[in-house]
């Protein structure tokens, strides 16, 4: 009978143990905003490029400023946040990681015409 009761807690502890091997992990992506990049910036030609051409080409902008002198500025941001989790069963309770990148571009306009383009990472 005591065979039977050693073996029962010799599994039990070989099955808690391989239960630490086990493992779960999970990964995911979330993006906000329209991205511009420095490549799409240099298209954008200061006394050339339209506001119109910037709306065809980005979207409508996150946010519109009109400043005092009469020029205006589109601001486009971009938000990127990834997080990922590991878990590891019996030993571990598990981890998180979150990472956000944010980005934005500026683009100042005078009667409608691209005068200064820049980009905030």
């Amino acid at each position: 009978m005591w065979q039977r009761g050693a073996c029962a807690v010799v599994l039990l502890a070989l099955v808690m143990t391989g239960a630490g091997c086990l493992a779960m992990s999970n990964s995911s992506t979330a993006t906000q905003g329209r991205r511009i990049s420095q490549a799409s910036l240099e298209q954008v030609v200061a006394g050339e490029t339209t506001r119109d051409w910037l709306i065809a080409t980005f979207g409508e902008p996150t946010s519109t400023t009109k400043l005092p002198e009469g020029s205006e500025v589109l601001r486009y941001e971009y938000t990127e946040t990834s997080s990922s989790s590991l878990c590891l069963f019996v030993l571990f309770g598990g981890s998180e990681n979150k990472q956000e990148t944010r980005s934005a571009a500026y683009f100042e306009l005078k009667d409608g015409v691209v005068q200064r383009r820049w980009l905030e990472q």
